[in-house]
């Protein structure tokens, strides 16, 4: 006890940049709430610039899972294509011949009536793919898990038709704290192809 001395006795991080630009617009709109709902947040009681989850709308009943983009650490992820002596260091359960795999908790798979192999169209606001299922326990339930730096249409006979982007189906949006550009929070759902 008194080891932290914050409101809510544990660690607190805060950004005085987000501080400072937030009371500049509460000092224009005339009001905290104003500012609050400039912003578009759903801070209730709570310090702006403390370290929190602002959470985004595109997860809902008809999109109730959420995609989840990630880079594989042996591929380039980015518009640079992978030098084709990479593609060997994939593992049969991230690529197999031109099939990407997507990492799912088996509790999650189990709802959706899937099964390790499976084919399955994952599909958001803005489009769909199709993906294997890895099932994998280190996936949280209800994340959609997809690896970068596969689904390349260009380049050549190593880079093409070999697994799927998911950029292709991906929302966008933006933090509505830091009105960064959002990738992660994609609302999907899945279906046996």
């Amino acid at each position: 006890e008194g080891l932290f001395n914050t409101p809510s006795g544990k660690f607190e991080f805060s950004s005085s940049k987000i501080e400072l630009a937030f009371k500049a617009l509460a000092k224009k709109e005339g009001s905290v709430l104003r500012a609050i709902d400039k912003w578009g947040l759903n801070v209730i009681g709570g310090d702006v610039a403390l370290t929190h989850y602002e959470g985004t709308d595109t997860v809902d009943n008809q999109y109730p899972l959420q995609l989840m983009p990630y880079g594989l650490i042996n591929l380039s992820g980015g518009r640079i294509p992978n030098p084709p002596y990479l593609y060997k260091t994939i593992l049969d359960d991230q690529l197999l011949k031109k099939d990407s795999f997507v990492e799912i908790n088996p509790e999650t798979a189990r709802k959706y009536h899937l099964s390790k192999g499976d084919l399955i169209v994952i599909e958001s606001r803005t489009g769909n793919l199709k993906a294997r299922v890895n099932l994998f326990e280190g996936a949280r339930p209800g994340v959609i898990f997809i690896p970068l730096g596969f689904g390349h249409t260009g380049f050549d006979d190593y880079h093409q038709d070999k697994g799927v982007n998911p950029h292709d189906i991906i929302a966008g949006q933006r933090d509505p704290l830091s009105r960064q550009p959002v990738w992660w929070g994609t609302g999907v759902k899945i279906r046996k192809a």
